[in-house]
C-alpha cells in the first residue's frame, strides 16, 4: 500500500518530489497491461495468479473480514504477534526451510517493537482497511519525475518494460540480488547506496 502512496504523491505532486526510489514497482492494471500487449508483462502476472492460492489468504481474511479479525488479534498479543511474524517471514528474504534465519535480516526486537505498537494502540484494524476500501480497478497517473527502480527477490520477473511504461524518467531499473519486500531494512546498505546514487544524479 505505502507503494502506491509513494507513486501517487510523485505523479500528482511532480513539483515537489525531486526524485523517487521504489523497490516494489508499479504493478499496471488489466488495462494498462492490454495496451502494452507485452509478453514479458503477461507472463509475470500469471506467475503472481498462480502463487495466488498459496500466498494470498491473508488478504482475503483482510479484506472480507477485517473487523472480525482484528477482534481476535487485539485479544491475543501471541495470535497478533503470529500474524505479523508468519508475514515478515514469507516476504523478507528468508530460506523457505529455515524460518528462524529470518532474525539475520530483521532483529527480534524490531519484530516485537512493531507488534508491541499493534498490541498497545489496538490499531491491527485500522492496518486492514486499506485491503477492505481498495479499488483494484484506480489508475495511478504515470511518473514523469526521475525514478531508481529495485525490484525485490519475490519480484525476481518483474519487466523492465513494465517500470519504463510507467516511470518516464527512469533512471535506474535492476533486480535486487538480495532483499525481499522490506529490502530497506533487510539490506539498509544496499538501499542507501542507490539512494544516494539517485540524490546525486537528480541534484
Amino acid at each position: 500500500m505505502t507503494a502506491n502512496v509513494n507513486d501517487l504523491i510523485a505523479a500528482t505532486h511532480p513539483e515537489s518530489v525531486a526524485g523517487i526510489l521504489a523497490t516494489h514497482a508499479h504493478f499496471p492494471t488489466a488495462a494498462e497491461r492490454e495496451a502494452l500487449g507485452d509478453p514479458q508483462i503477461e507472463a509475470f502476472f500469471a506467475r503472481l495468479a498462480a502463487d495466488m492460492h498459496d500466498m494470498s489468504g491473508y488478504a482475503h481474511l483482510q479484506s472480507t473480514r477485517p473487523d472480525t479479525l482484528a477482534a481476535a488479534l487485539n485479544d491475543s498479543p501471541v495470535g497478533l504477534l503470529a500474524w505479523i511474524v508468519e508475514k515478515l517471514i514469507e516476504w523478507s528474504d528468508t530460506p523457505r526451510d529455515d524460518p528462524r534465519a529470518v532474525e539475520r535480516l530483521l532483529s527480534r526486537e524490531r519484530m516485537l517493537t512493531e507488534a508491541t505498537i499493534y498490541w498497545a494502540t489496538q490499531s491491527i484494524g485500522s492496518s486492514f482497511r486499506p485491503y477492505f476500501e481498495r479499488d483494484y480497478g484506480a489508475e495511478i497517473p504515470p511518473v514523469e519525475v526521475p525514478a531508481s527502480v529495485h525490484i525485490q527477490r519475490h519480484e525476481h520477473d518483474y519487466p523492465e518494460a513494465a517500470a519504463r511504461a510507467f516511470y518516464r524518467d527512469l533512471f535506474s531499473f535492476e533486480h535486487l540480488e538480495r532483499g525481499g519486500h522490506f529490502a530497506a531494512a533487510e539490506v539498509p546498505d544496499v538501499i542507501a547506496e542507490r539512494l544516494r546514487a539517485l540524490v546525486a544524479h537528480v541534484r
